[in-house]
């Protein structure tokens, strides 16, 4: 596990142990029982919360794409056609990166 998901997995317990400290201020038995069985079932948890996380990246990479397409449409500069066209192939590889992240 990288350092990213143990921060995100770090992160999620942190939350999940404040909502328990506040169960068991409430005298909620019931909640804190949940939270400790939600806390059993972490790599459950964690993993759907990081395929979130990689979701939005993969989303922000399309439109960071689709906004350098649009500046690739209105650009006559050979260099900076080159240029763009590079951080389109850059963002393309990334992507890739994403989804086989998201495929495991």
């Amino acid at each position: 596990m990288n350092s990213t998901n143990n921060r995100i997995v770090q992160t999620w317990i942190d939350d999940q142990l404040d909502l328990y400290n506040l169960a068991k201020q409430l005298g909620d038995t019931v909640w804190q029982e949940q939270i400790v069985q939600t806390l059993y079932n972490k790599e459950q948890h964690t993993q759907k919360r990081m395929q979130q996380d990689l979701w939005r990246v993969f989303d922000s990479i399309n439109r960071k794409m689709l906004e350098l397409f649009g500046q690739l449409k209105e650009s006559s500069n050979s260099y900076e056609v080159r240029v763009l066209r590079e951080q389109v192939w850059e963002l393309k590889l990334q992507r890739i990166e994403i989804v086989k992240k998201i495929n495991k």
